[in-house]
């Protein structure tokens, strides 16, 4: 499958594609908090296009060493979290 030039969501691959870099040092990226926060997809791992080109025009913070986060979280409505009730 081929992807969008304009795709929203991103990968693992196509992020270290972008940063020149391989998947495993994403991953290890993610796990440290340098990367701002991925969107869960079920069980898929992807990040926000405009997030990372956001992250990346900043200059690449530590996002949890920061606190940096994209401009756009602010204007990102948070969505309630489901309680699960078992009879």
């Amino acid at each position: 499958m081929t992807e969008s030039p304009q795709a929203l969501l991103w990968d693992c691959p196509r992020i270290a594609q972008a940063l020149d870099t391989s998947t495993r040092t994403i991953w290890r990226m993610k796990d440290a908090g340098k990367l701002p926060s991925h969107v869960g997809v079920g069980r898929l791992v992807k990040w926000r296009r405009t997030d990372i080109e956001e992250w990346v025009e900043a200059g690449c913070p530590d996002c949890r060493a920061t606190g940096w986060t994209p401009a756009s979280d602010v204007a990102r409505p948070v969505a309630p979290r489901q309680i699960r009730r078992v009879y």
